[in-house]
């Protein structure tokens, strides 16, 4: 399928400001690109820290966020956070001080830089608890063992039209 001239894919815009945000907040943790991804094979490659894009719903487009030029968007990115661990007594302080690194960076520096149209960061949740993840269902072949936990971000978009 051919893309129609001018098409622009505003989701993916969203998941790559949100690259940008996390690998300038936090450089010494996601030192490899492919430590933000939406690929599950990527965290084969090594690597302790990751995350998991999924997109989430669909935004309404409010008539009441919308000008002559620009409409204002919110979209939900689903960012899955995983940590790999080795040993099981040290797994949950691993992961709670990844955790709280991505809490940090998404409290204190809200706004986006360097994003032409994806503004700011609106509220973030995670809705259910951390988990364990293997990526295999045996345990001689469950490597890595990971934790993660599903994080819920609203980003504001700004998206220019003709009227």
């Amino acid at each position: 399928m051919s893309d129609p001239v001018g098409f622009v894919d505003y989701y993916s815009q969203c998941e790559q400001a949100l690259t940008d945000f996390f690998k300038a907040g936090l450089p010494d943790v996601f030192v490899k690109d492919y430590q933000i991804t939406d690929n599950e094979n990527d965290m084969l490659l090594g690597q302790d820290y990751f995350i998991l894009f999924r997109p989430g719903a669909i935004p309404e487009r409010p008539v009441t966020f919308q000008s002559a030029e620009h409409t204002y968007l919110q979209w939900r990115v689903t960012v899955n956070l995983f940590t790999r661990y080795v040993y099981k007594q040290t797994q949950w302080a691993q992961f709670k001080r990844f955790r709280a690194l991505i809490l940090y960076i998404l409290e204190t520096k809200q706004f986006l830089p360097n994003n032409a149209n994806v503004e700011k960061i609106v509220s973030y949740s995670a809705p259910e608890d951390a988990l364990y993840w293997k990526f295999k269902n045996t345990s001689e072949d469950a490597d890595p063992n990971m934790m993660t936990q599903a994080l819920s971000i609203v980003l504001t978009q700004r998206i220019a039209h003709d009227g």
